[in-house]
């Protein structure tokens, strides 16, 4: 089945071949009454489908002409049309042959099922008019005009109503929109743009290049495209535009000239410059934070803060000074832009100067036009520099003045007031930083020398417990050989003697050990030697070594340890040393008639050692330093009781190297009791000799 489809709108008329041809029918096109009338002298279709409303020959005529002629009457005639649409179009239509007149829009299955149904009615010889035809042309033109007159006039009406709604929206929108013919000469625009531009645009002539720059950009390539231009209202303000331009195009093809829609973007784009702003003056505070808390180097500090603010201000030329009070001068020691010999001028500068002091008055950078050093090399310099503006901001710290900032801006640039808050900012951020950065240095040298002189402490103790102890074994020698009275008989007097003496030596003996041992630990050299031991046999040796000095203080030393306590890992002379250091600490404070008890019990996985005595005890609030190196209770138990207050530093070193605990427990005016836990097994992580 072939159909002819008639229509002048190519959308309507292209969709309506391809519903046709999906649907198995073969299907040719016309634009309009003429040209179909051409087609028809060659060719025969099964049926025609035509608008009403097309240029040259429309509907009406086409199907009369049809029916007229003998070889084409008998084609069934559709009408399908948007704009004729009254009863009477229809009667009209039907009265000129048509077998079906159908309004659209159709849905495309409804249509397809009614061309089908004509189809089959003419082949069924089931199709008749409604009618008889139009016989003579006065009375088809005077259906006809009356059915044109009656459509151009409702069109016309729509068109009216159409107009001065556009008209209404296009003067009420805040865009602007500018028509021009293909010589871009003004046919259109709305209220908007005079209401931006200032001024109004006559119509007829050339679109103001200022509102699109034409002259330079071609509307052709930029259809569709977002273009951006500014332009100069009559009040001397810049506005900012952004907008678009739409070609209008005929079915043809053919260019009947542009639409420009385009707004107002000057606050969007003063915002953005703004953010822009901003951005650059918080990126730049950000950079001198970084660098100022990663930078250990005042002067390299300066140097690269310097680098920062030249490109933040955009200027080539700038110098750092730090002042000195106590010489009076301030010293350079940043620069960029300044030659080698203006540098040796400029080098050092009295801050008498009137700028300088200018500077350490005034908290907030300062700006002028004409040079104000009185230095005669740095006026020489600033003129050969050819510069706008000398910037001049203090760095500060805690309110003083530590140095100032020189910057030289050239001509071509401008110092606004936020570029002067961060100059601000940064001398304040950049002041503290170099004070800083200063004290840390002072403080590493009085450190170095702190630990140079601790160094030194450290050396002396250890050469002159060396030196001590030579001499004192020489005198406990001789002393034991005069107790046994191997030299000679001696009398009770001289035995009471020698027993203070041999006493004596052996707290100067325990006094130098204890200083030897700190030095070996200072150094990290204390050792130990870890074999299998008895629990019970270095707790009678620590007693049996104490038990003199016990007996002499008029004190009670019982053992609560039983013999079947299994054997542990550890150094046999420093745990020996471990329960002596306890027991004598006891013995120092416990009063005359006291007791000291020394115990010890198997648990799961320790030995567990306890040294208890009845003396005057540790308030609670002091425990947990007890350990600490030469620490005391109270400085009048030194001197009352005596002792260097290394003894319980060293006990707990010596427990910490077994990997074993120790605390204590006491309660003041009642006694002390000592807590030691040591490994039954062997630590894994101790090898033989540590």
């Amino acid at each position: 089945m072939k159909v002819l489809v008639v229509d002048d709108n190519i959308n309507a008329r292209k969709l309506l071949v391809k519903m046709l041809v999906a649907n198995n029918y073969e299907a040719d096109e016309a634009t309009n009454g003429k040209e179909a009338l051409e087609y028809l002298k060659t060719s025969k279709p099964d049926l025609i489908i035509s608008d009403i409303m097309m240029p040259e020959i429309d509907g009406f005529t086409f199907i009369r002409e049809i029916k007229k002629n003998p070889d084409t009457k008998d084609i069934p005639f559709v009408f399908y049309t948007a704009h004729y649409v009254s009863e009477k179009d229809h009667l009209l239509a039907t009265s000129l042959g048509a077998s079906r007149f159908i309004v659209k829009p159709v849905e495309p299955r409804e249509l397809i099922n009614e061309i089908q149904n004509v189809i089959n009615e003419y082949e069924a010889g089931l199709i008749t008019l409604v009618e008889p035809l139009v016989e003579t042309e006065e009375e088809y033109l005077k259906k006809y005009s009356e059915r044109v007159v009656r459509t151009l006039e409702d069109k016309y009406s729509e068109l009216e109503k159409t107009k001065n709604f556009l008209y209404a929206v296009l003067s009420n929108m805040h865009d602007c929109v500018v028509v021009v013919d293909p010589q871009l000469n003004v046919t259109y625009y709305n209220s908007k743009v005079a209401d931006i531009i200032g001024y109004e645009i006559k119509l007829g002539e050339k679109l103001p290049h200022n509102i699109f720059p034409y002259e330079t950009v071609d509307l052709k390539l930029v259809s569709h495209d977002t273009f951006e231009t500014t332009l100069t209202n009559k009040e001397g303000k810049t506005i900012y535009f952004e907008g678009i331009v739409s070609p209008t195009i005929k079915e043809s093809g053919e260019s009947t000239g542009y639409i420009l829609v385009f707004r107002d973007v000057t606050q969007r784009k003063r915002s953005q410059e703004e953010i822009l702003a901003k951005n650059r003056e918080l990126s730049t505070l950000y950079s001198v934070a970084a660098i100022a808390a990663e930078s250990f180097d005042w002067k390299e500090l300066l140097q690269v803060v310097l680098r920062e603010l030249t490109d933040f201000i955009g200027v080539a030329c700038g110098s750092v000074y730090l002042i000195d009070e106590n010489k009076g001068e301030a010293a350079l020691w940043a620069h960029q832009g300044l030659s080698a010999e203006y540098m040796k001028k400029v080098r050092y500068l009295s801050i008498d100067e009137p700028f300088i002091v200018m500077v350490l008055k005034s908290k907030k950078p300062i700006v002028s036009q004409e040079p104000f050093h009185c230095n005669k090399y740095v006026i020489e310099g600033e003129k050969e520099s050819k510069i706008k503006n000398i910037v001049i901001f203090s760095l500060r710290s805690h309110e003083k003045v530590i140095g100032f900032v020189d910057l030289a801006v050239p001509f071509d640039h401008d110092i606004g007031d936020d570029d002067m808050r961060v100059l601000e900012s940064v001398g304040n951020e950049v002041g503290i930083a170099v004070e800083n950065i200063r004290l840390f240095e002072e403080t590493k040298k009085a450190y170095d020398e702190l630990k140079s002189l601790d160094k030194m402490k450290d050396d002396f103790l250890s050469n002159v417990s060396h030196e001590l102890k030579t001499p004192l074994v020489t005198i406990t020698g001789y002393g034991d050989l005069m107790c046994d009275e191997s030299l000679g008989a001696l009398n009770e007097k001289q035995k009471k003697a020698m027993g203070v003496l041999n006493r004596n030596s052996e707290r100067l003996r325990h006094l130098i050990d204890s200083l030897v041992y700190l030095s070996l630990e200072k150094a990290g050299k204390v050792g130990c030697k870890f074999v299998l031991l008895q629990t019970v046999d270095i707790i009678k040796q620590a007693v049996l070594d104490t038990l003199p000095v016990v007996e002499n203080n008029n004190l009670t030393l019982t053992t609560d340890v039983p013999n079947e306590l299994p054997m542990i890992y550890g150094d046999v002379d420093r745990l020996i040393d471990v329960i002596a250091n306890l027991i004598d600490n006891s013995i120092k404070f416990t009063p005359s008639g006291g007791e000291i008890t020394v115990a010890a019990r198997e648990e799961t996985e320790d030995i567990h050692i306890t040294v208890s005595d009845t003396g005057i005890g540790i308030p609670s609030n002091l425990l947990s330093k007890i350990f600490d190196r030469f620490y005391q209770v109270d400085a009048s138990t030194t001197r009352q009781y005596g002792g260097t207050g290394l003894g319980l530093h060293i006990v707990k070193s010596i427990i910490d190297m077994h990997n074993g605990q120790i605390w204590a427990e006491s309660e003041k005016g009642v006694g002390t009791t000592f807590h030691i836990l040591l490994h039954k097994k062997r630590p894994s992580n101790l090898d033989e000799a540590v």
